[in-house]
């Protein structure tokens, strides 16, 4: 609109004049055409400036709730599933620690059987074998567990990827309770069945620590043992996982009288601190002394 009225302007002061030509009015009424009509092109076009302005912070303001419409849903339906803190230490996105269940089994008929009354009893000779079906937990120090908002998804380490967004080292641990108590001095030696699936270069180690739940404190830490299949003279991409065992002999005597819990720490090479190791536990035996 300003171009055509400057247009129209300039080419009415092309046209010849048809009279006796007078300066000063020809300038007096050139000033006030150009006043007439640059006053409406400015109001016209300022107008649509701020109406612009307006639609385009209208359309931003719908998107914005929008946006915040979705995540609140998101947000409560997450809550109704299952609470989980998605803020870590550092603020960044992501769990701030995560813990990870078995698959349950499928429900299979079987006749009641009569509960054990206690574990490797004297005169016991066959090992006790316990399948593992505890947990995995994955958190970061100074954190010494998950907390208790922990992200919660069942599978095996073999399925699930986990690795840290941050430059603090994961820590992962498998967690197996027995339900009843078992005497120190009736078991020689833990081992301990792995499905190795780890295809990253880098030795994996395994810590057995034995606690009793009835004094949490008193535990006794039976040492680590290397997964030979992660050794460099020993490593292969694995298609499929490996089966291993490990073996920890209990040491005796010891302070630790009976325990009920078994943490299975998994320390991995230095190169790979920042992810989780794809190694699940297949079960424990416990052989008698």
């Amino acid at each position: 609109m300003l171009a055509v009225c400057a247009f129209v302007f300039l080419w009415q002061l092309t046209l010849a004049p048809t009279g006796p030509i007078d300066i000063h009015r020809q300038t007096i009424r050139a000033a006030r055409r150009l006043t007439l009509v640059l006053l409406p092109a400015i109001l016209v076009t300022l107008f649509a400036l701020l109406y612009g302005v307006e639609h385009r912070n209208r359309l931003e303001a719908e998107a914005a709730a929008a946006a915040a419409d979705a995540q609140a849903h998101a947000t409560e339906a997450g809550k109704q599933n299952q609470p989980a803190d998605r803020t870590s230490a550092t603020g960044l996105s992501g769990y701030q620690s995560i813990i990870l269940w078995p698959v349950p089994p499928k429900k299979e008929i079987l006749p009641p059987l009569p509960p054990p009354t206690q574990f490797l009893a004297p005169g016991t000779t066959k090992p006790l074998i316990i399948k593992f079906d505890g947990s995995y937990w994955y958190f970061q120090p100074p954190n010494r567990q998950p907390s208790p908002n922990a992200f919660q998804v069942r599978g095996t380490p073999l399925t699930h990827d986990f690795q840290t967004n941050n430059f603090v080292r994961l820590i992962m641990e498998a967690h197996q309770t027995l339900g009843a108590s078992i005497p120190l001095d009736r078991c020689r030696e833990i081992q301990v069945g792995i499905l190795n699936h780890d295809n990253r270069p880098g030795a994996i180690n395994l810590a057995i620590l034995l606690g009793d739940s009835a004094k949490p404190t008193n535990q006794l830490y039976l040492g680590q043992q290397t997964i030979a299949s992660s050794l460099p003279a020993s490593f292969t991409q694995k298609s499929s996982p490996a089966t291993e065992t490990l073996k920890f002999p209990i040491p005796t005597p010891a302070k630790l009288r009976k325990f009920d819990e078994i943490t299975v720490m998994f320390l991995p090479d230095e190169s790979n601190y920042d992810t989780g190791s794809k190694v699940a536990i297949d079960q424990f035996q416990l052989m008698p002394r």
